[in-house]
């Protein structure tokens, strides 16, 4: 009557007792994913995962809109001089320990990446928010400065630069000088190179309308601006947010502005001359910000990392770190990425670049002890899977062995749960629940004949099932009820009588009635629906 599987198996059991389609898996296909997935609920995620890349430095986690203070440790912990001094400085305060903590792992720890969450934490930082990475880098310098006499003097010394502001009138010659320091110099749009800009910044005089000479009275005061002292660290923020007062918001300047590996500042710096030692710079950093508008977008940065005898510049967009051999780099085509801080370096400034700042003792010790408990952590994990996965591909040679003798050859064969028999094929791992006949029984506690419950098997397959799971009862070929068999009988004559009557029916109701004949052919009429 039946013999092997259904064209029309639908995927839910099926009354033809020999079709195994409906109760197989392809477990060959997904074998893999099985193991990952059970490796993942026993032993957790690989941690070799976040094992360092050779030759790559560290990423930072993001802890949700902390992109903004990723970018400004990257820079800065790629400032050996800043690094050294960090390093130096005696732990009085959580977050100094905190940051060399995070330093210390950077250059000596085996991670990939690191979280930052302990040193956000003692910023009391809300992470879920993303703040101006210029005004943090600000914020955090002062916050140094606060901490310690001796960082105060490091920040004065890498990054503090002044700058002279003249007030004169045109008709009295009259003359005002104002002094102020600076950390960052905050320069506008108004060029297309980042020399231009500076130049507009500075050189170009600015009318004061509402400002009177205080000696003539006269409307025609003007001020322009030099650079007194320069920095050896120069912090350059192009001003991409400007605030627009009929809107009452700010908007992004996406103007393009070029600049070069070398920056030559003698055309702002008072009595500068052109490729006077003191006026050059080397960029080293360079801080980008992704997105359209002024209130959203990520932060990352492009920094050098300065060796003995090589250099390359890397891309850091938190935990994903990318090389790139030289200057100028590729920015990424098609997005809103654009330069928001310049970092340069004084060529003159000479400092440590082969890599040998040393943090403190305890704190390296410290972190090759979480080192080597990550080295061991790896190892457990590589043998603690080894063995899930050698176990469960055992699993499926002995499933596919059954598989391959599930059908009967012979007249011999055994009725078998097909509920439970579709359990045990798609399991993930050997179930361990025994075979439960029971609920193929008829009301007469004899084998029913619901073909929807059960399926036939080879005697091989049903000896292995009964010794790996045990269970019953037993129901073979001659096990059927005869009572159920004779209602299964008269109810098969019924419905096939039945569907001769439809037939018929159907047949009949095929011929077209026509209106023109005699009126001995009556016509009635019956609802579609019906």
């Amino acid at each position: 009557m039946y013999n092997g599987f259904s064209e029309t198996c639908t995927g839910e059991i099926c009354s033809n007792p020999l079709c195994y389609r409906c109760i197989l898996s392809d477990r060959k296909r997904d074998l893999q994913m099985f193991i990952q997935k059970k490796i993942l609920k026993t032993c957790g995620a690989d941690p070799s995962f976040h094992l360092k890349y050779e030759n790559l430095p560290v990423g930072l986690k993001n802890l949700g809109a902390t992109c903004y203070m990723n970018t400004v440790l990257q820079c800065l912990y790629f400032t050996p001089s800043f690094k050294q001094h960090i390093y130096s400085v005696e732990v009085k305060e959580n977050t100094l320990f905190q940051l060399q903590k995070m330093y210390a792992s950077l250059q000596y720890g085996i991670r990939k990446d690191y979280d930052p969450k302990a040193f956000a934490d003692s910023l009391n930082l809300t992470t879920g928010i993303q703040q101006d990475v210029q005004e943090f880098f600000l914020l955090f310098l002062s916050y140094l400065e606060g901490i310690d006499e001796r960082l105060k003097k490091m920040v004065n010394e890498l990054f503090l630069g002044v700058q002279v502001y003249e007030n004169f009138c045109s008709v009295c010659n009259w003359k005002s000088e104002g002094v102020s320091n600076f950390q960052q110099l905050s320069v506008h749009l108004d060029g297309n190179s980042i020399e231009e800009c500076m130049d507009q910044s500075f050189c170009k005089v600015e009318q004061l309308f509402d400002f009177p000479c205080p000696d003539c009275k006269n409307t025609s005061v003007g001020r322009r601006g030099k650079i007194k002292n320069l920095p050896t660290i120069l912090n350059i923020h192009l001003m991409r947010f400007v605030y627009d007062p009929s809107l009452h918001a700010k908007y992004k300047v996406h103007k393009k502005i070029s600049f070069g590996k070398t920056l030559d500042l003698s055309t702002v710096y008072e009595g500068g001359s052109p490729g006077e030692p003191d006026c050059l710079y080397t960029l080293y950093s360079v801080i980008c910000h992704y997105g359209e508008t002024a209130n959203s977008g990520h932060y990352v940065a492009f920094v050098l990392e300065e060796g003995a005898t090589t250099s390359s510049w890397n891309f850091f967009d938190d935990i994903s770190v990318k090389k790139y051999s030289s200057f100028p780099f590729p920015l990424p085509a098609g997005t809103q990425l654009t330069p928001y801080i310049l970092m340069y370096k004084k060529q003159q400034f000479k400092e440590d670049k082969s890599g040998a700042h040393t943090a403190p003792k305890e704190l390296v010790e410290s972190i090759q002890r979480e080192s080597e408990q990550f080295l061991d952590d790896i190892k457990k994990f590589k043998f603690t899977s080894n063995l899930i996965k050698d176990k469960l591909e055992a699993g499926y040679l002995q499933y596919r062995e059954v598989y391959a003798n599930l059908a009967p050859v012979d007249e011999k064969y055994y009725w078998i749960n097909a509920v439970w028999l579709k359990k045990w094929c798609r399991q993930e791992e050997p179930i361990s629940e025994p075979i439960n006949n029971s609920e193929i029984l008829c009301e007469h506690d004899k084998l029913s004949f619901n073909l929807n419950k059960m399926k036939k098997i080879s005697k091989l397959a049903w000896a292995y099932f009964v010794e790996n799971y045990g269970g019953g009862p037993v129901f073979t070929k001659g096990s059927a009820c005869r009572e159920c068999a004779l209602d299964f009988w008269d109810r098969a004559k019924a419905l096939a009588g039945k569907f001769e009557i439809k037939a018929s029916l159907t047949k009949a109701c095929k011929k077209k009635p026509s209106i023109f004949k005699d009126n001995d052919l009556l016509h009635f009429y019956a609802s579609r629906e019906w």
